[in-house]
């Protein structure tokens, strides 16, 4: 019987210890390492002497060992990667490549961390990762998956993904890339978009529609809550919106007072007092923040229902009334992220505010000092009859069925809230 084929106990028995210690996900390199072992077992036979055959197996054994030691230290040192989640076609054209050709998606195909997901015009991706975490990737997007000790991080070149992200263990967030940005949710459902449009700078999007997002760009975090969207590109700030309207008019006054009077934007300290057919009123307040905690009074002349706060960009703060006393908390900020520069309070069903005169309701403002201007928007019901005893209104006009005048009334108080450290009256 020849030799030079594994056909005796001694290549058996090898063959069999190759077979055990190459992990079964890989047969391709199971059977590459077995016949080169083999082989060279078959050369050394024909080169040896008959003789020195025997004392040739228990060297060479005393070889195949050490060859087996250093990959089983090579395969304890190199992670097999485990399923990251799962891929589906929702419609069009869906394809996933992990460093060579790519393949098209059918139905549903296991997802591999590394992979990079795309998809074509008109088409549409279902992802679901380990943690149960689900995206939504629409058309023209490209999206690739890693998993890392921190958790999942997702890297979206282009297009655009709805995430319904899982709440994440603890120690971990998951993560999304853009072009100009970085994302990190601890359990939220938001949208990110990057686009490119004519040519110019790639910009990210991002809109959330619960829980809280943070987002870095160009050195700077903020924090995202519902109804909250952020437009971020390379190197700059992200840029914030707010569904609430007036928290946005409030930053429309303060640019204007900056325009208007050459002021600070910071300096200026807008308002907004809507009132009612029932001569009760609704106030928009903005203030100074000091620090985390910003503890403010209220006029014991005035009467008021609920109360709300709002950090200057729209995020909602933590409040606690006790009694004429509201707290305003800002929540834990993620490293890098600004406390606001000002806070805004709003204050529901005032009473107390306008003053009856004879069948008239009068409201005053104190006359502004000399610390600078800030401009009040006033909205009244559109049947009112009104005249203003003061300046010129900047602004006049009527929207959804209100008057709306915006005053020049400086930085006096509004006679509703002072810092606590000025309390006891107007």
């Amino acid at each position: 019987m020849s030799t030079d084929k594994p056909d005796n106990a001694f290549d058996a028995n090898l063959k069999g210890l190759l077979a055990e210690s190459v992990s079964k996900a890989r047969p391709d390199f199971e059977k590459r390492l077995e016949a080169a072992v083999l082989e060279t077992v078959a050369a050394e036979r024909r080169r040896l002497s008959p003789a020195r055959r025997a004392r040739f197996r228990i060297l060479f054994a005393a070889a195949a060992a050490a060859v087996l030691v250093a990959w089983l230290a090579y395969q304890a040192l190199t992670p097999v990667k485990a399923g990251a989640g799962k891929v589906r076609n929702v419609y069009g054209i869906v394809t996933v490549a992990n460093g060579g050709p790519a393949e098209e998606v059918t139905g549903t195909v296991e997802l591999v961390a590394g992979q990079r997901i795309a998809t074509a015009w008109g088409s549409r991706a279902e992802i679901a990762l380990r943690d149960k975490t689900v995206l939504a990737a629409g058309p023209k997007t490209l999206l690739s998956v890693s998993d890392t000790p921190g958790g999942f991080k997702l890297t979206l070149d282009e297009g655009y993904i709805n995430v319904h992200a899982a709440r994440q263990p603890e120690g971990k967030s998951l993560r999304v890339t853009t072009p100009g940005a970085e994302i990190r949710v601890i359990g939220t459902v938001f949208d990110v978009y990057v686009t490119d449009k004519n040519g110019a700078a790639r910009k990210t999007e991002v809109a959330v529609r619960s829980g809280t997002v943070a987002v870095e760009s160009g050195g700077r975090t903020v924090l995202l809550a519902p109804d909250m969207e952020a437009t971020a590109a390379a190197g700059t700030p992200p840029m914030l919106r707010t569904s609430v309207d007036e928290v946005n008019e409030l930053a429309r006054l303060r640019e204007a007072t900056a325009e208007r009077f050459g002021q600070s934007p910071a300096a200026a300290l807008p308002s907004i007092i809507e009132v009612r057919e029932d001569s009760s009123a609704t106030a928009w307040l903005m203030l100074p923040a000091r620090g985390t905690t910003s503890v403010v009074s209220i006029n014991p002349a005035v009467t008021f229902g609920e109360v709300a706060a709002f950090a200057e960009d729209g995020l909602p703060l933590d409040v606690r009334v006790d009694g004429k006393t509201v707290t305003v908390s800002v929540p834990p900020l993620p490293a890098g992220a600004a406390p606001p520069g000002a806070i805004i309070v709003r204050l529901d069903s005032i009473r107390g505010l306008l003053v009856r005169e004879g069948g008239v309701l009068r409201f005053e403002r104190p006359a502004g000092g000399d610390s600078g201007h800030a401009l009040l928007e006033l909205r009244i019901p559109e049947a009112a009859w009104v005249v203003v005893h003061s300046s010129e209104p900047i602004e006049r006009r009527n929207t959804a069925g209100r008057q709306v005048y915006v005053l020049d009334t400086g930085n006096a108080p509004l006679g509703i809230l002072a810092p606590a450290a000025h309390t006891g009256g107007n």
